[in-house]
């Protein structure tokens, strides 16, 4: 019964891929043993859902997310919660990169200064903590694109002001 779930909303989704449709059941039949947890806050189809959610953006196949929400029969909050806890509980590390993060909230101007503020904070760290550290997770890239775009507005800000007062 899955399997033919699964099939039948990738077919909506839009999704020939047979790689992604094999990893989204993969990913559904582990969801029932490791994340039996949400069965109460989820649907067997909107399970099936986040399951091709997963399986697509790991075989970066892109997806309306709006339709995958409505699919789902969750609001947006609930299916956002969810997809984040099935993505943790299955063991699967969403590394979004700064320009992914820079594009989603429109600053791309600010994507070299926020990965020279990385490099800034690693060299300035003792060479054990560097060991260990790394800055590809979600804590550091938008901690460090969140600094660079303030520094941006501020520089751009302030040229705007001297620009007036001098005009």
């Amino acid at each position: 019964m899955a399997s033919g779930l699964m099939s039948c909303l990738a077919a909506r989704l839009g999704i020939a891929e047979p790689e992604v449709l094999r990893k989204a059941e993969e990913y559904l039949r582990l969801s029932q043993v490791k994340c039996a947890g949400l069965s109460a806050r989820t649907t067997e189809t909107s399970s099936a859902v986040m399951c091709l959610d997963l399986a697509a953006s790991c075989g970066k196949c892109p997806l309306d997310r709006a339709y995958l929400i409505k699919l789902s029969g969750l609001n947006k909050k609930m299916y956002q919660s969810c997809l984040k806890s099935f993505e943790c509980l299955l063991g699967l590390k969403s590394s979004i990169g700064i320009r992914d993060l820079a594009v989603q909230f429109s600053c791309t101007e600010a994507v070299n200064m926020a990965s020279k503020i990385l490099q800034s904070y690693k060299s300035s760290l003792p060479q054990t903590q560097q060991l260990d550290l790394d800055l590809s997770r979600p804590l550091f890239t938008t901690a460090a694109l969140l600094s660079a775009c303030k520094r941006g507005w501020r520089f751009s800000y302030s040229t705007k002001e001297e620009k007036e007062d001098n005009g």
